[in-house]
Formats: structure tokens, C-alpha cells, sequence
């Protein structure tokens, strides 16, 4: 038998009558009114948690360090030199590969991805894995990291002496030293009111859509917005990551349900179609494909698979019908292989999120019109 689990009501006190009441008098149901003020709804926050839109979605350069960040980069994208995403194994380090590959690629730079063998490297940047990214990519000129690299100011270092240049995003809680890159995203290292609890998958989703805005104003890019399938990764990564399920978190979890059946990556697509009855239950399904063997009854030993899931997209994805863009015969067979091992495993639901009102995003065509 596993583990049994109890309800247990959480019973109102006074600070919860009255929100409560102030909600049913701005006329809102009375049950609506209850399940508000029981969850530490304010009335100043009602209205952005009712409308998780993504008009509501912070400002790419108010997370710190993301200015000097784009400034980094975004000479990489035309000299065409080659760009490293440094990422992790689990959901959230594949999702956020998935998403920073996507977009430099899109946006004309030379990028590719790298995630550390779990059992013989381990976590992050060790001294191990640099050596296999030396090896595997010996004319890497910029390393950006993804979920991890908050924790590593020696191998930032060791990088940096090769003539390496580094950006670090994460979203860990820093340690006593931080690493000397050149240019360093972390909601946690600064105050970031509303963005503290993002994901890595969601920093880097804010971190290409800045690297888009910057190089559509420079003239760099001018091709169709390429949004959609970033955001579902982002999404699908907050849930996988069981970060709290709030502020700019639930933006991204709730409008990644809306786009998912027209911007999802063909990977992901084919899983929900052949293991989950809605995009709501792709969590569950996904997540155990890539999180340690800690976290799931059967583990991978490689996230090469997992990561060829989320970033296998038709570029085209967003603007035409998803059908037009099929899984070749070897990323079907995987994706069907992933799904049977992750079918037995529960996890979080993005149900809860589901019921909200929707608007695209900066990134994504259509700004005026509803998915």
C-alpha cells in the first residue's frame, strides 16, 4: 500500500472572513469569494490572479543581470561563433536547453546544447564535464548556462582562462562566492519581486524573449514570432520543478495549457497523444522521463532522448496547422519508449491552472487576438 493521504480543512480565521467579504461586495460568488480569500488572495491581488494573462508577465530586463546578459550574446548570433547551453538532466535543465537552443538557433546563432551524464558527471559544472564539453565542442566561443552554473565560480573561472566567455543563468539559491561571469541571471541573487520563485526553464524563456525583442530593434531578426512552443516548455518546467505555483509562474503554467495544442513541440505532442488524454496530463509523463531516479520508479541514464522530445519543433509550428509537422520514424519510436517508461508515475497536474482568460505573448503572433 503507499503512502495514505488525509484532507484536512483549512478553517477560515477573521483576515479570511474579511477578504472574503470584500469580495462577494466587488460581486464576485460567494464560493469564489471563500476558495480567494482561504487561498491569501489580497483584494489588490484578485484581479491578476483571476486573469493570468500574459500582458501581466514581467519585463525581460527587470530580472537583474538580464541587460548585460543580451549584451553578451547577442554578438554571437551574426558572427556565427559557436554557443554552448550548458544545461541539466532533469525537466526543468532539458525544458530550459530546449528553450535557449530554440531561440538562438532561431534567431541565427550557432548553438548547441550540452547536459551533463547524470551518474558519471553529476550536477552542473564539474570537472568532468568540462572536460567532455572541451572535447565534444572544442570551438566554443560563449557558455551559457541553464538551470545550474550558480554554484560553480571555479569552473567559471576555468572556462573563463580558455578565453571562454560565460553568461550563468539559474534561479538556485547562491552560495558565498559567486561565479565571475560575464553576466550572471538570477532572480535569488537579487531582489525580484513576483519572479523570485522561477523556474531555470522560466528564466530562460525570459531570457529569450529579450534576446528577441533586442534583436528584432537591431534589425538582426525579422522573421515570424516563435514564441509558442518556449512558453509550453516553460510551463510544463514549473510544474516538473514544484516551484510555487504563483505570480509569474502561474502566467507561464496557465497560458502554457492555452498554447499547447497549437505551439507545442511535435515531441511533446506525440506523447500526449499517445499516453495522456489532455495536455493537463503531459506532466506526469514527461517529467519522470528526465528527473533523477530519486524522483521517478524508472530513470534514464541518458536526457539526450528527453531533450530531442522538447526542442523537436517545426519552426513554422506556430503559424500553421501542428499536424502539417509529423515526428520522423526514430523521434516517434522515442517518444513512444518515453511515454510507456513514465506512464506509472504521478506527479502534479496542471489542472488547476486551466480555467483562465488568455492573450499571447510578446514573442508571439497575434497580439490582439485570443489563442
Amino acid at each position: 500500500m503507499g503512502n495514505a493521504c488525509t484532507w484536512r480543512e483549512r478553517r477560515a480565521d477573521e483576515t479570511d472572513e474579511a477578504r472574503a467579504e470584500a469580495f462577494r461586495s466587488a460581486g464576485l460568488p460567494p464560493i469564489l469569494a471563500r476558495l480567494l480569500a482561504s487561498r491569501g488572495v489580497t483584494e489588490e491581488g484578485r484581479e491578476a490572479f483571476l486573469d493570468p494573462s500574459l500582458t501581466r508577465l514581467a519585463r525581460s530586463d527587470d530580472l537583474p543581470g538580464m541587460t548585460e546578459a543580451v549584451q553578451v550574446i547577442l554578438p554571437f548570433l551574426h558572427t556565427k561563433r559557436k554557443i554552448v547551453v550548458f544545461g541539466d538532466y532533469d525537466a526543468d535543465g532539458v525544458c530550459a536547453s530546449a528553450i535557449l537552443v530554440t531561440a538562438l538557433r532561431r534567431l541565427g546563432g550557432n548553438a548547441e546544447a550540452f547536459i551533463p551524464h547524470r551518474f558519471g558527471e553529476g550536477y552542473g559544472m564539474t570537472a568532468a564535464s568540462l572536460e567532455r564539453l572541451w572535447c565534444e565542442h572544442a570551438d566554443a566561443a560563449l557558455v551559457v548556462t541553464v538551470d545550474n552554473g550558480i554554484s560553480s565560480p571555479d569552473e567559471v573561472a576555468k572556462l573563463k582562462v580558455k578565453g571562454i566567455q560565460v553568461v550563468v543563468t539559474d534561479h538556485h539559491l547562491p552560495g558565498e562566492n559567486l561565479p565571475k561571469a560575464d553576466a550572471l541571471v538570477n532572480p535569488r541573487v537579487q531582489s525580484c519581486p513576483g519572479s523570485a520563485d522561477l523556474c531555470g526553464a522560466g528564466v530562460a524563456f525570459f531570457l529569450a524573449s529579450a534576446l528577441a525583442q533586442a534583436a528584432t530593434e537591431k534589425g538582426l531578426y525579422t522573421g515570424p514570432k516563435f514564441g509558442g512552443p518556449l512558453l509550453v516548455l516553460a510551463g510544463l518546467a514549473t510544474v516538473a520543478d514544484l516551484v510555487p505555483l504563483k505570480e509569474q509562474n502561474r502566467i507561464l503554467v496557465a497560458q502554457s495549457l492555452a498554447y499547447f495544442n497549437r505551439c507545442a513541440p511535435c515531441g511533446l505532442r506525440e506523447l500526449r497523444d499517445k499516453a495522456a488524454r489532455s495536455a493537463a496530463d503531459l506532466c506526469p509523463l514527461v517529467a519522470p522521463v528526465t528527473h533523477p531516479a530519486s524522483q521517478a520508479t524508472t530513470a534514464c541514464k541518458s536526457s539526450s532522448p528527453a531533450l530531442s522530445i522538447c526542442a523537436q519543433a517545426s519552426w513554422y509550428i506556430v503559424c500553421s496547422n501542428p499536424r502539417r509537422s509529423p515526428l520522423n520514424p526514430s523521434m516517434r519510436e522515442a517518444s513512444w519508449r518515453a511515454s510507456s517508461r513514465s506512464s506509472s508515475v504521478q506527479a502534479s497536474s496542471l489542472k488547476a491552472a486551466s480555467a483562465v482568460a488568455m492573450r499571447p505573448a510578446a514573442l508571439m503572433r497575434g497580439a490582439s487576438r485570443k489563442p
